[in-house]
């Protein structure tokens, strides 16, 4: 698939699903969130390592499927399903964790920012998420955090490949952090531009930083 023309249909849609939801237009959320992870599947699928997929590839693709999963599952407000969403992100990131693992350097640094970064900002949650989700929402953040870390620590083949992947995981994490401020605390003014806005830039980024990885 060309590269250009995929980016341009990408954030098309990405546009339209943010002003739909902005405007409480749920059928075109319903019919555009989903498409942005099948679409980046499909484009990662069709530019992987072929003739055969890699572990690491494999492991890419479930990561954006279980992302896709986690997008469904949250995206449907007429039940409760943050847990389950949350739940299969917290599974796609494992997935990342494994893939950017691979050929990973200690960067002592970034473990210190980043896990200060949860514990600051799980202290700072902790009055406001209830007693039952404590537990999984702190277990996601570490998760993520530790996603985070092996994106700084991972060993690129290229400058750019390391540098989109990097961006993107911490774009991933910020879009998280939004997501929790406002579901726990209170609502973000244009939650939606933001919460999705770093959303679909930081898993963009990430498909394109392990493809550039996968072009050397």
């Amino acid at each position: 698939m060309n590269t250009r023309l995929f980016t341009i249909i990408y954030f098309t849609i990405a546009a339209i699903e943010i002003i739909a939801d902005t405007l409480h237009q749920r059928l075109w959320v319903y019919c555009t969130k989903p498409l942005l992870l099948i679409l980046l599947a499909i484009y990662y699928y069709l530019n992987a390592s072929k003739p055969k997929l890699t572990k690491q590839d494999k492991l890419m693709l479930a990561a954006l499927v279980f992302s896709l999963g986690g997008d469904v599952l949250l995206m449907i407000r007429e039940y409760n399903l943050f847990i389950f969403g949350l739940g299969s992100f917290l599974i796609a990131h494992i997935c990342y964790v494994v893939v950017f693992s691979k050929k990973a350097k200690l960067n002592n640094l970034a473990r210190i920012i980043l896990m200060f970064y949860v514990f600051i900002f799980i202290y700072y949650l902790r009055g406001y998420v209830p007693s039952g989700l404590f537990v999984p929402v702190l277990l996601y953040a570490l998760t993520i955090a530790t996603m985070g870390i092996k994106a700084f620590e991972r060993q690129a083949s290229t400058t750019k490949s390391y540098q989109f992947v990097t961006i993107g995981a911490v774009l991933f994490i910020i879009s998280d952090s939004f997501i929790a401020i406002n579901k726990f605390v209170e609502p973000l003014p244009q939650s939606t531009l933001l919460i999705m806005g770093t959303y679909v830039l930081a898993q963009y980024l990430i498909v394109k930083g392990i493809l550039e990885e996968n072009k050397s």
